[in-house]
């Protein structure tokens, strides 16, 4: 049986927001649109230059994997304004995070958790946010990535990368 995989570009008409609920929920939102068939495995494409956050990203998908890759580090900037960054719970999929930068977040810039799920982050820098990266009870494979100046505002969040209970490899 053929895997199932859909694909979808950020732009001036599908905000990466809508991108991720198109994806979560498998119908494209308004001013989105996407090739292939919504299946397990998805792919979001960022453009070159600044992606500008309005709102709070939503929640990933339950049960399919998601790759969002950007253009590169240095290309592909993912300014969260103040709002939240990236984020899912008992996921139970592999997400995967490749090729840009993300600034700015407020209470974490990537915050995944929960059971029978996987992070991989690949050539993606965090910085200048309230929080890094906090994963918890996922498993972890982190790649060329660069996470700096973070700061945590109090005692449950971290500044840089935070792992519970999983190695990172």
């Amino acid at each position: 049986q053929k895997a199932h995989a859909a694909a979808m570009a950020v732009s001036g008409g599908c905000p990466l927001d809508s991108a991720i609920t198109s994806m979560r929920n498998q119908a494209d939102e308004p001013s989105c649109s996407h090739t292939g068939t919504y299946g397990i495995t998805d792919t979001i494409t960022l453009p070159s230059g600044t992606v500008t956050l309005s709102a709070d990203l939503s929640a990933f998908g339950v049960g399919h994997d998601i790759t969002i890759q950007g253009a590169g580090m240095t290309s592909t900037i993912i300014d969260a304004n103040g709002h939240y960054g990236f984020n899912g719970a008992d996921i139970g999929a592999a997400v995967s995070l490749k090729n840009f930068k993300i600034v700015n977040a407020t209470n974490r810039a990537v915050n995944v958790t929960g059971g029978n799920t996987s992070i991989s982050l690949d050539r993606v820098e965090v910085a200048d946010s309230d929080a890094g990266v906090y994963l918890s009870t996922v498993q972890v494979s982190v790649t060329n990535c660069n996470i700096h100046d973070n700061h945590a505002t109090d005692s449950t969040q971290n500044g840089g990368l935070y792992s519970e209970l999983q190695a990172i490899n």
